[in-house]
């Protein structure tokens, strides 16, 4: 794996997970007696798996990627007070972290 290929491969992996993330806590919404799908909810689970389709689609363009993880962040905002935004902090983490290595590279790297 080349230099350029590791900032591809965490934004890939930060998409995935928001992804997987989302529909894991639709399917826990569902099926929990004591909970319910509000607007809330709904909301956060949307722009979560948002926040993720855009990354998977759009992995090669950096503007587009910060765009993608300021979703992941507005869907992880709601959650603030819960400890399921806990959740989101690793899709974040690895967008943010190879959106910056994908910049570092393309302009600093020569």
């Amino acid at each position: 794996m080349n230099k350029e290929e590791i900032g591809e491969w965490l934004v890939l992996l930060g998409g995935t997970l928001a992804i997987s993330v989302s529909i894991t806590l639709l399917v826990w919404l569902v099926y929990r007696p004591a909970a319910s799908i509000n607007l809330l909810n709904a909301f956060t689970l949307g722009l979560g798996v948002l926040g993720g389709t855009i990354t998977l689609i759009y992995s090669s363009r950096i503007r587009v990627l910060v765009g993608a993880n300021l979703i992941l962040v507005l869907a992880a905002a709601p959650t603030v007070f819960g400890a399921v935004w806990l959740l989101y902090v690793p899709p974040i983490a690895f967008v943010a972290t190879g959106t910056v290595w994908k910049i570092l590279h393309r302009y600093f790297a020569h």
